[in-house]
């Protein structure tokens, strides 16, 4: 059996952190990461030297995130929104994004919105579901659970093929045998040469046309299309409503203190063992 050898890097910022010192005996090599809490450091060393690993042009996505710095009066409102949602009882917001591109947006949101927002007894319950999947599940909490929440729903009008490396418009074939066929009361031929990309987004619009119908509170955020500059300008913007959110609460958006305890109570443990 061969075992393939990596080279080990390691991004941190304490400078007699154990992390550091792991590295310094361990002979590997370290990025310097500036003091910013994780959960807003996408546009520096600890988000851009993984993402430059993985392929992605950072110049691009650091423009991008330079730009979406800039809908500050967009990401306020929609801070103001969850805001005064909450008030009027809505304690849960369901993400549904309509994007498999986007997906991994999901951890960040989450972490973004709990641990700058959820604090004194205040803030959302954030979950996220990749679209259309949701409809054979979270959909059914969305629609028919208790009435304390509300959507936020991610969309992008252009379908990037990503094996191809570029921007694609793949369709719909329905052999001819089966053309003639009903799903409730659609013949599969008015599928033929449809783009997933319009399926798609049929999907998202029945979804919000259902929740518009039982007067469930939601809104929709829009890419054009998914590039390293409009993903940046997302995670941007993301870190603006998370800092806007925590203020509206007048609590600190940038530390996470009921954590400690719990991780302290973990070491505790792991000492008897």
């Amino acid at each position: 059996m061969e075992f393939t050898s990596y080279k080990v890097i390691v991004v941190t910022e304490a400078e007699d952190g154990v992390l550091r010192q792991i590295a310094k005996n361990m002979g590997w090599q370290v990025v310097e990461h500036p003091n910013i809490s994780g959960r807003y450091s996408g546009a520096t060393s600890a988000g851009l030297f993984p993402a430059l690993l993985a392929g992605i042009k950072i110049d691009d996505l650091a423009a991008g995130i330079t730009s979406g710095y800039r809908y500050k009066k967009q990401a306020y409102g929609l801070a103001k929104y969850y805001f005064d949602q909450e008030r009027d009882g809505k304690s849960e917001v369901y993400i549904s994004c309509y994007s498999w591109l986007l997906t991994n947006f999901r951890t960040l949101i989450v972490q973004l919105m709990h641990e700058s927002v959820c604090k004194e007894g205040c803030g959302q319950t954030f979950y996220f579901s990749e679209a259309p999947e949701s409809q054979h599940h979270t959909n059914q909490r969305f629609f028919g659970g208790k009435k304390n929440v509300i959507g936020t729903f991610i969309i992008t009008r252009e379908w990037f093929d990503l094996s191809a490396g570029r921007h694609g418009d793949e369709k719909i074939a329905v052999p001819q045998k089966i053309a003639d066929l009903k799903l409730k009361g659609l013949e599969l031929k008015k599928l033929n040469n449809i783009s997933y990309q319009q399926a798609l987004l049929a999907e998202y619009t029945g979804t919000k046309k259902e929740a518009d119908r039982l007067k469930i509170p939601n809104i929709t955020l829009e890419l054009t299309e998914i590039t390293e500059e409009t993903v940046g300008e997302l995670l941007a913007f993301w870190q603006l409503v998370a800092f806007y959110s925590a203020l509206l609460h007048d609590v600190d958006p940038f530390n996470e203190p009921a954590v400690e305890s719990s991780k302290n109570i973990t070491i505790e443990e792991i000492k008897k063992l």
